[in-house]
């Protein structure tokens, strides 16, 4: 028997449990596309990112609050 028949994964429309191979959704009826199933961006390249743009607004916040606290 093979193993990947039995792989499961939520639905994209109403979350239930279903087989990753059928084409239409039997709870909800909704047919699937392979794009319904996108996979999130990992945890760390969000916080990589979130890094990196504060990395780059740091300098011009401290100026900021320099120029602010300066007056």
């Amino acid at each position: 028997m093979d193993d990947d028949s039995d792989y499961t994964v939520p639905c994209p429309h109403c979350k239930k449990e279903i087989f990753d191979d059928v084409e239409q959704c039997p709870y909800c009826r909704q047919y699937l596309l392979s794009s319904d199933f996108k996979k999130p961006l990992p945890k760390w390249v969000i916080v990589l990112v979130a890094l990196t743009i504060f990395s780059f607004l740091l300098p011009t916040i401290v100026a900021a609050i320099r120029s602010f606290s300066a007056q």
